[in-house]
């Protein structure tokens, strides 16, 4: 095995973020907009007993996180004929699982608007700050129990 020199390696992080920026438009706008539409439809159905309004903003990060995680997501999103059909699909599975923790892979889309927050916000706000220092939840309480 070869090592990597800096310049190779440079040029390929380079070529990578150009296909990066490139490839959203690769996909015709009114491709996206009826991959979004069928993703929020399919969203709206899996989500309706909580009765949320869901922003679309968001399923559209979602939507983008989703499908650098599984080439293809979105192709088969817009696929689907229904929204029954989709429920009942392997894309229900993670498209919930995003919206409820607002993370793809290792990638936060939102922090604010996951829905493990709206569910609870009637009693529980949101967190956004710590209230002791960092790791203190882990630490046996004062008492020695």
């Amino acid at each position: 095995m070869h090592p990597i020199s800096r310049r190779r390696f440079l040029r390929t992080q380079l070529f990578l973020g150009i296909g990066a920026l490139l490839s959203p438009a690769l996909v015709p706008p009114a491709a996206a907009a009826t991959r979004l539409n069928k993703f929020m439809q399919l969203s709206d159905s899996l989500l309706a007993p909580l009765q949320l309004p869901l922003d679309k903003r968001v399923g559209a990060r979602l939507l983008v996180a989703l499908n650098n995680g599984d080439q293809g997501f979105s192709r088969r999103v817009a696929a689907a004929q229904n929204g029954a059909e989709l429920a009942a699909s392997a894309l229900a599975g993670p498209a919930i699982a995003a919206w409820f923790r607002g993370v793809v892979g290792d990638q936060l889309v939102t922090y604010e608007k996951a829905l493990k927050y709206r569910v609870v916000a009637d009693v529980m706000p949101v967190r956004t700050y710590c209230r002791a220092r960092p790791g203190f939840w882990g630490e046996p309480p004062e008492g020695g129990h």
